[in-house]
């Protein structure tokens, strides 16, 4: 296939750039080019902020044919190389998205299957004392709908202090990576298929790369996390990777797969003018929209009243049931490969945990409308569950009994109208558990099945690289004494094991410091717990300086053993234990009264 304008400006540009080389040569003397099979790259040489480290960046390889044209919506191809030499200095395109926080418009391109590799080490600069490196993949979280896998947030620098090699990836989002019209015209899970044909990619090249294919740990955020759990869960994924980490995700949280998504399709074939609702007609709409406004307008096809009907929350788009698929990623619900008895992959160790106040971002919607909002909540509970599966129908005795249970649970007086100083922290910790409850869950169910160990933690450090935190609640306070919200909310933790770049001036200063700071050693702390994990399947393999004599245990059936990182590292048992306790109550209550997962009342039946 022909390469796309992009790529032959790459490619142009990478031939200047080598002739510079062949002239001047590296100021290190180190070669920054390499062949990988589907070609020559180009890369560049960085120099860590932490410890003077130098690593090779290969930004933007395409390691599948752009999806466009008659490719979008299709499981994609892999890319087959290239003559000459690629440019691999800068990211590739980010696929098409909009993230409604913070864009105005959506933004993107369709040629955007591109992933980034940076490694301390080529195998061609091993010495033979030296092993193969072990990979971390890293799958970006934006609840499939935005984000990246670029260094905006996610830099390596403190993973290349740790002799590790990390790969990060882009996947197709929204409608075009989950389309779904439940058949064989488009059977879903497209975006995943990105992400088990790049770690197909890793397989064949990161040897070259120095890095070992045999010590694959893939480890996402959020969505990520998901993702990657999906791919423990999925059938066709085995050799693919050895290890996985689940940071504040799990695929059990209700809102992370899409049901009825066919009908979602119809929806938003409906807004470019497709009455239709037969497949073809669907995917011919789709096919001849623009990818921008497909992104732009995925966001229209929720429906106010779907969070009433099925009480789970909504990501339009998002992965599903694909069984209509020739290759299914995912053939079943996670819930039923757990009742099965028996998991695809039993032999991969997983680490998984979750921050101490997941739901701070959803604090600015509490303290911005404080006193509407505390009548809208008393008065009208439209309140979530955590897993799907159980529901009750809307304004129905069971929709209220639920209801008068949550807030009697959650809420001092069971109310949050008589606002007290605890208030704040009892909505966090009822919105937070949406998504600790099914990670505590999943825990419980691989040390169950899994014949590797699995180790669970809890984030709560709160410190100055807390940036998702920080964004959330420091523009709600007119002076930051006044923040009162303690833990680390939902991806907190990122700034700790990749360098953001937004915070370029605080790691600048953390390493200017005299002695060091706790942010620092919180880092170090992170990044080798991480890298141990990844190198030797146990994130505390043995004493050293940086971890100062921790060990952390892998769960015991029955005795849920946690880390709880913070600044004094300690194990203890069964995280949020109460919440835990009150869900399990709840579910063997409330599931053996449904009809296929539905709380209907005597009177709705006759």
């Amino acid at each position: 296939m022909e390469p796309t304008e992009t790529q032959s400006c790459r490619l142009f540009s990478s031939g200047l750039i080598f002739l510079l080389f062949l002239i001047f040569g590296s100021a290190s003397g180190r070669d920054e080019t390499v062949r990988i099979h589907q070609g020559r790259l180009k890369g560049s040489l960085v120099t860590s902020v932490s410890s003077d480290i130098e690593y090779l960046a290969f930004k933007g390889i395409p390691y599948a044919v752009p999806p466009v044209k008659g490719l979008r919506f299709q499981p994609p191809k892999p890319n087959q190389g290239w003559e000459g030499i690629l440019d691999a200095t800068e990211h590739g395109s980010m696929c098409p998205q909009l993230n409604d926080m913070v864009d105005e418009v959506p933004r993107g391109e369709e040629d955007c299957l591109y992933l980034n590799v940076y490694t301390p080490k080529l195998k061609k600069e091993l010495q033979e004392s030296e092993e193969a490196m072990p990979v971390m993949f890293w799958i970006h979280g934006g609840f499939f709908r935005h984000g990246s896998g670029n260094t905006e947030f996610y830099n390596p620098d403190y993973f290349m202090d740790e002799n590790v090699v990390v790969v990060t990836v882009n996947y197709r989002l929204g409608v075009l990576g989950f389309l779904d019209l439940e058949d064989d015209t488009v059977s879903g899970n497209m975006g995943l298929k990105d992400i088990i044909l790049a770690l197909k990619w890793v397989q064949k090249n990161v040897e070259i790369l120095g890095g070992d294919p045999k010590k694959v740990t893939v480890f996402g955020n959020g969505a990520g996390a998901a993702a990657t759990d999906l791919l423990v869960l999925s059938p066709i994924t085995k050799g693919l990777f050895s290890r996985a980490i689940c940071q504040s995700g799990v695929s059990l949280i209700g809102s992370y797969l899409d049901w009825g998504p066919k009908n979602r399709a119809s929806t938003l074939a409906k807004l470019f003018k497709e009455t239709s609702t037969k497949s073809q007609h669907i995917l011919k709409s789709l096919m001849n929209a623009d990818a921008l406004s497909l992104a732009g307008n995925v966001s229209r096809t929720i429906d106010v009243d779907e969070t009433l009907q099925k009480q789970i929350g909504v990501l339009p788009f998002s992965p599903s049931v694909d069984k209509n698929s020739k290759e299914a990623v995912v053939p079943k619900l996670p819930e039923d490969v757990f009742s099965s008895g028996e998991l695809p992959n039993p032999d991969v160790s997983i680490m998984m945990g979750f921050n101490s106040q997941e739901a701070i971002y959803h604090a600015q919607y509490y303290v911005k409308r404080r006193e509407h909002f505390l009548r809208l909540i008393t008065k009208r509970f439209q309140y979530l569950f955590p897993l799907r599966g159980l529901y009750t129908k809307f304004k129905s005795n069971f929709y209220f009994e639920v209801g008068y249970r949550l807030k009697h649970f959650y809420f001092t007086n069971g109310s949050l109208e008589d606002e007290t100083e605890n208030s704040l922290d009892e909505f966090l910790t009822f919105t937070s558990d949406l998504t600790v409850y099914p990670i505590d869950l999943a825990v419980r169910k691989y040390v169950e099945l899994s014949k590797a160990p699995i180790y669970y933690y809890r984030f709560s450090y709160d410190g100055g690289l807390n940036y998702f935190k920080a964004q959330a609640i420091k523009p709600l306070f007119k002076n930051e004494e006044d923040i009162k919200v303690a833990g680390a909310s939902e991806m907190d933790e990122i700034c700790y094991l990749f360098k953001c770049e937004k915070m370029s001036k605080k790691y600048k200063k953390l390493h200017e410091a005299d002695e060091q700071p706790m942010d620092l050693k919180m880092i170090k702390r992170m990044v080798r717990m991480w890298t141990n994990f990844a190198r030797t399947g146990d994130p505390t393999p043995e004493d050293d300086n940086i971890l100062e004599g921790l060990k952390w245990e892998p769960v015991k059936q029955h005795w849920q053993d946690f880390l709880d990182i913070d600044q004094n590292m300690t194990m203890a048992i069964s995280p949020q234990f109460r919440s835990v306790n009150f869900w399990d109550a709840m579910y063997e209550h409330y599931l053996p009264r449904a009809t296929d997962g539905v709380l209907i009342d005597v009177k709705d039946e006759l």
